[in-house]
């Protein structure tokens, strides 16, 4: 009968210990010898704290108490245990109720080794990782080629139309006096500047991200800048008859670089005129917010942005929701950069129904700053 119990626990395939009160191993089968390395006949007999850590043994006899509760339902626990090199695996221990036999109550416990399920998970979020990393590139990969496509477009406009001029100037007999003459002079300088733009906000981006971008602060009015920002964008907002009004906190002064806080107003404002249809408008509101912050909000009468639109409005790939025909997303993307490098953040509000907030929060001082206001 001993002898058909041993075979019958040497069928089953996960390691099996049959433990008696006093927690001495009754039993155990080839499983078990396999899965812990000992030889049966030094299992037999002994402690099953054997096969226990010493850092475990406290939590084991919590376990092995639970084990012998006769009330108890079938119990499984991932554990600790030791092989008899000593090395450490991870099983799932399940018990069931305690046997009465004659020579008291027993418990039969299987051991299956964690191992190869924790290998085979570690496995598949490895592989997860790697699908998202994959994902990731390639959506990295198409917007990269969506911005060389625009930025080849934008680029070669105003140079086709610096280069075109210059013929026309080269091989034609106008004179210097004439209005074509003239025309043809500002064409070409306002090609070129359009284009010197675009080259600056490319160079300006790649130093933010290097943290090679300097800023030099310095005492600002902000109303009187947002004044010239006004006069630079009224023309561009004129040709498509859009409104551009302007709300600045009287006397708000900050002490910060002008230039950068002037490409960032600039930016958000020229942003808000091209994605306006004509008859439109624009404000632009600055205004404190405490002594410490103040805020740059432009308003337009625009679209609204869906929430994909508006979760990559500040890309520096894609401009969203259009095609490249309207500009490369440049502008906010490095406003956001320029914003975010002086300790200030970015935000947009938008609806279906029409109308767009795009919106900057920066702090009144420059960091490290001890000049006064």
């Amino acid at each position: 009968m001993k002898a058909d119990f041993q075979r019958l626990l040497d069928a089953v395939p996960d390691a099996v210990v049959v433990v008696a009160t006093d927690g001495t191993i009754m039993w155990a089968n080839a499983e078990a010898e396999a899965t812990f390395g000992w030889p049966r006949d030094e299992l037999v007999g002994h402690p099953i704290e054997i096969l226990v850590p010493p850092r475990a043994h406290a939590a084991h006899v919590s376990h092995r108490r639970r084990f012998f509760d006769t009330n108890s339902a079938r119990i499984t626990v991932d554990v600790s245990a030791r092989r008899r090199d000593g090395s450490e695996i991870d099983v799932e221990v399940s018990v069931g109720r305690p046997i009465m036999t004659v020579a008291g109550p027993l418990v039969v416990a299987t051991a299956r080794d964690l191992s190869a399920r924790k290998r085979l998970d570690e496995m598949k979020t490895h592989a997860a990782a790697l699908e998202a990393e994959n994902v990731r590139i390639q959506e990295a990969s198409r917007l990269k080629n969506e911005f060389l496509a625009t930025m080849s477009h934008e680029l070669r406009t105003p140079l086709n139309a610096i280069l075109g001029f210059a013929e026309l100037l080269r091989d034609s007999r106008l004179p210097a006096g004439a209005p074509e003459h003239a025309e043809y002079l500002e064409d070409i300088l306002s090609s070129g500047r359009h284009l010197l733009g675009l080259i600056d906000d490319v160079l300006d981006l790649s130093k933010v991200d290097a943290g090679k971008l300097e800023f030099i602060p310095d005492k600002v009015d902000v109303p009187s800048l947002v004044r010239e920002v006004g006069a630079i964008v009224r023309p561009m907002a004129a040709a498509k008859r859009i409104r551009v009004d302007v709300q600045v906190e009287p006397g708000l002064k900050v002490l910060l670089d002008p230039d950068r806080l002037k490409q960032v107003i600039y930016n958000y404002v020229v942003n808000a005129v091209r994605f306006t249809p004509e008859d439109g408008w624009v404000l632009l509101g600055v205004r404190s917010i405490d002594p410490q912050r103040f805020r740059i909000e432009v308003e337009d009468s625009g679209p609204g942005m869906a929430p994909a639109d508006m979760a990559r409005v500040y890309s520096e790939f894609v401009p969203p929701g259009s095609p490249p025909t309207k500009g490369t997303g440049l502008g906010l993307a490095l406003s956001k950069k320029l914003v975010d490098a002086q300790g200030g953040s970015v935000g947009v509000k938008s609806s279906a129904a029409g109308g767009t907030i795009l919106f900057a929060v920066l702090p009144r001082r420059a960091r490290r700053s001890t000049r006064d206001l």
